[in-house]
């Protein structure tokens, strides 16, 4: 299977820290693979220098063949690869339907001309039936004139997945997706994942600390502890690594 995302010897410090330290790992087109580790251990500073918000100090990545370590984010988001957040960063203001079209507007922009003559406006109808196909998706289609701000936190965070899939990625990153969410949401979050696969195409590269949503979901798993790669396999043979269990839960002095 060919390999879309391929880090080299990625490292990155702040001051004396050490955030990711000589990381290399390899995605595959096609898969859900997931990224775990304890608090700290350098998962949403990876996530930061593949989406160019952080320049890395030394190494590389590469997507679908070309170096995109040390870019800008908005080439990186142009040349296919999206992302969430952490922390939602939604406009609580706006509609559902409007934050998905802040991010269809990075690849439909008008012209000078589109401008001065008005045309743009069938610019903005397409975004506006393209997002909202895209809230049908993520099953918030009933809400697309509420302002974000009035959903729950589950529904938020699928509008923000919602968003990054108006970038049109072949790759997006979600940072703890399920965080915050009750039972039932993390349910529809797992098969929205699943489609996002299966029906968009979309690789997708999920950071998450809940071990029964990455389990039932990952085909491959990396395990980071203190920036450095310590494991990684499939889900079954990752979750009896005594590294792994290490890394988690720690060891004790005999």
């Amino acid at each position: 299977m060919a390999v879309i995302l391929d880090v080299r010897n990625l490292s990155k410090s702040f001051g004396g820290l050490v955030a990711i330290d000589d990381l290399s790992l390899e995605v595959e087109r096609g898969t859900i693979h997931a990224i775990i580790g304890p608090n700290g251990s350098g998962k949403t500073t990876f996530f930061n220098l593949a989406t160019g918000l952080y320049t890395p100090d030394s190494g590389e990545i590469l997507f679908e063949g070309e170096r995109i370590s040390g870019l800008p984010p908005h080439v990186i988001a142009h040349k296919g690869i999206g992302r969430t957040f952490q922390n939602l960063l939604l406009f609580g203001d706006m509609t559902a339907v409007d934050n998905v079209m802040v991010g269809l507007q990075c690849r439909n922009r008008y012209s000078l001309v589109e401008a001065i003559l008005r045309t743009g406006s069938a610019v903005t109808d397409q975004m506006y039936k393209e997002a909202t196909k895209l809230l049908d998706f993520v099953r918030l289609g009933g809400s697309r004139d509420q302002p974000s701000k009035y959903l729950s936190y589950g529904e938020q965070r699928l509008l923000e997945i919602a968003r990054a899939l108006g970038t049109n990625p072949r790759l997006i990153l979600l940072d703890e997706p399920a965080a915050g969410m009750n039972p039932q949401e993390t349910i529809l979050l797992t098969k929205t994942i699943r489609r996002i696969r299966d029906e968009l195409g979309v690789t997708v590269v999920i950071i998450e600390h809940d071990m029964r949503l990455v389990m039932n979901l990952a085909e491959r798993v990396s395990v980071l502890d203190y920036g450095r790669k310590v494991s990684e396999g499939p889900p079954e043979v990752i979750k009896n690594d005594p590294k792994v269990i290490e890394a988690y839960l720690g060891v004790t002095e005999e």
